[in-house]
């Protein structure tokens, strides 16, 4: 009976042995091929999407006024007053300035009294003509009932004859005079410095920009005045390459936007395409009108041009960082999630759209693409995704084949927990205080050789620490010192 229970109990611990061998055996080859998982490179993948969105085109330019000129003043002297300063909105034939004009008054008076002059000249030259003529045909008369001789009457016509040339010379001073008169006139004129552009010009509210004079100063002639500028109509200037050169129509619309006003977009469209390429630039320049009614918008600010092209849809992409070069040839790597392993496949791309590209030949792209980890992996390389790294961590020690067990609620009151706290610190209190006593006693311990079991003393402190105060023995006086609580 013995031998049996004896060869039964080392059945057992062989059973018991082999099971802990196995057991051992399997975790380790477990964790050898977690170890094995971990060392591979770590990839994600995704997915290829479509997408629609407008074919659009940003440049970067400046605004500025459709219209500006300098108001210049066409003759010499002081200024005498300034009616319009900057910013201060000009009508057409508007007086910006006016000049002393009391020379150019002066000037004017005396043309006229020379006009007067060669008036009267005129008109006594056509007296005398009138009377030449009636002389001459006097003397015809009488010469022809032989009164008078032949060289009476050649006498007469000649002073006719002579008359009339003076006549001509006279009235040719008398234009002259009157072209003075209208000279002085005109510099009289000049004086008052206007505004002036040709009617039925395009735009709208002009300003006066700038203002170069002031009253007093004397100034030559053609001195700038003032600049007026037009911002009813504003203009953008873009450069554009040869590539997108054949894109721009004239009358193409364009959304414009201002650091001055972020939340807000301007309409403008296409005015002019320049018709060559600047060799040094390889660059074109483009023309845009923008209006400006509200006169928010000022020449001079940087623009943000946004040219609509055309639009499409259903177009395939991918992430650009998707995209990757090997062998000086574009592709991705595609993950195969039977072989654990990643490879390489050459893609054709085309337009870019925000941070994705297109891919012309997404026929070929059968399997997930690698957008994580991509530039670590080559081609056929074994790889571990993401998804199966939950799946391989190994379970905690102690833990295997054991479902965790859920954590019980607490139905204490809460009110109980800050005294059962109380409780266990004024615990651990007491007994690092008699821990420490312990201690105390095994240092004054080694020195029995020199003391007595009866010398043997404890530090008041320590002692007062280790052990609580007792009640007071009936007659005699409490210790005015505070023991510690235990």
């Amino acid at each position: 009976m013995k031998i049996t229970l004896k060869k039964r109990y080392l059945s057992i611990s062989a059973v018991l042995i082999l099971l802990i061998i196995f057991m051992l055996v399997t975790g380790d080859g477990q964790k050898k091929k977690i170890r094995q998982t971990r060392d591979l490179i770590t990839v994600d993948t995704t997915e290829l999407a479509t997408y629609d969105y407008d074919v659009e085109m940003g440049y970067i330019g400046t605004l500025y006024a459709a219209n500006e000129f300098a108001v210049n003043s066409k003759v010499a002297g002081r200024i005498v007053k300034m009616n319009y300063d900057i910013g201060d909105i000009v009508e057409n034939g508007a007086i910006i300035a006016s000049i002393d004009d009391t020379q150019y008054q002066l000037e004017y008076k005396q043309a006229r009294g020379k006009l007067d002059m060669e008036l009267s000249k005129v008109e006594q030259k056509q007296m005398a003509i009138d009377l030449a003529e009636r002389e001459f045909e006097r003397n015809t008369a009488l010469r022809e009932e032989k009164v008078i001789s032949e060289s009476q009457l050649e006498k007469a016509q000649y002073d006719f004859e002579r008359q009339k040339v003076t006549f001509n010379v006279d009235q040719a001073s008398l234009a002259n005079q009157e072209t003075a008169v209208e000279m002085s006139g005109l510099r009289l004129s000049y004086t008052k410095i206007k505004a002036d552009w040709g009617e039925g010009e395009e735009g709208g509210t002009r300003v006066l920009a700038e203002r170069f004079v002031d009253v007093g100063e004397i100034i030559n002639t053609n001195k700038p005045i003032a600049s007026i500028m037009e911002i009813g109509l504003l203009k953008a200037e873009i450069f554009v390459g040869g590539k997108e050169y054949p894109l721009f129509k004239i009358g193409m619309k364009v959304t414009i936007e201002v650091d001055a006003f972020p939340d807000e977009s301007f309409e403008g469209e296409v005015e002019r395409v320049a018709p060559f390429l600047n060799q040094q630039t390889r660059q074109a320049k483009v023309l845009i009108s923008v209006k400006n009614e509200d006169m928010r918008l000022r020449p001079g600010m940087f623009a943000r041009t946004n040219v609509t092209f055309s639009r499409r849809e259903g177009v395939v992409m991918l992430p650009k960082e998707c995209i990757m070069e090997w062998k000086n040839a574009d592709g991705v790597y595609l993950y195969n999630d039977e072989e654990k392993q990643v490879f390489f496949r050459r893609v054709q791309v085309g337009d870019v759209h925000e941070n994705n590209i297109e891919i012309l030949n997404a026929d070929t792209l059968d399997m997930p693409v690698v957008n994580v980890g991509q530039h670590m992996v080559r081609h056929y390389m074994k790889v571990n995704h993401v998804k199966d790294i939950q799946k391989e961590e190994p379970p905690r020690k102690g833990t295997l084949g054991k479902k965790p067990t859920p954590k019980k609620k607490s139905t204490a009151n809460p009110e109980a927990k800050p005294k059962a706290a109380a409780k266990r610190a004024a615990a651990q209190k007491e007994r690092d205080a008699k821990a420490s006593a312990q201690d105390v006693t095994k240092e004054s311990s080694s020195k029995s050789n020199q003391q007595t079991p009866s010398e043997k003393t404890v530090d008041p402190a320590v002692q007062s620490q280790a052990v609580p105060p007792k009640e007071p023995e009936v007659g005699v006086k409490p210790s005015t010192e505070k023991g510690t609580e235990g």
